[in-house]
């Protein structure tokens, strides 16, 4: 699903206008990202959970040439769901 169907079926579904959905839901999202970007956890309650973590400097094969690179340490996010959404995914892969 992308963006612009997310926005479509919840303006459908509330009855509001696309461009007011839009807005909202974009904003929600901005949000979540600002938070992400300070490093805080963000908790959507029977939703989820967005966290920051961090990965650790390492050494890899470069899968070109197979010489060793450093590859620097980051943060990436991890999503862990709320119990309810991974009983709803996995009940529909039944």
């Amino acid at each position: 699903m992308t963006l612009a169907q997310l926005e479509a079926l919840l303006a459908e579904r509330l009855g509001m206008g696309t461009s007011d959905t839009a807005r909202v839901l974009r904003g929600a999202l901005s949000l979540v990202a600002e938070g992400l970007a300070a490093g805080e956890s963000v908790k959507l309650a029977g939703f989820g959970t967005f966290e920051v973590r961090e990965r650790a400097p390492r050494r890899r094969k470069d899968p070109r040439n197979g010489r060793d690179i450093d590859v620097p340490a980051r943060r990436h996010v991890v999503f862990r769901p709320a119990r309810r959404v991974g009983e709803a995914v996995n009940r529909s892969a039944e």
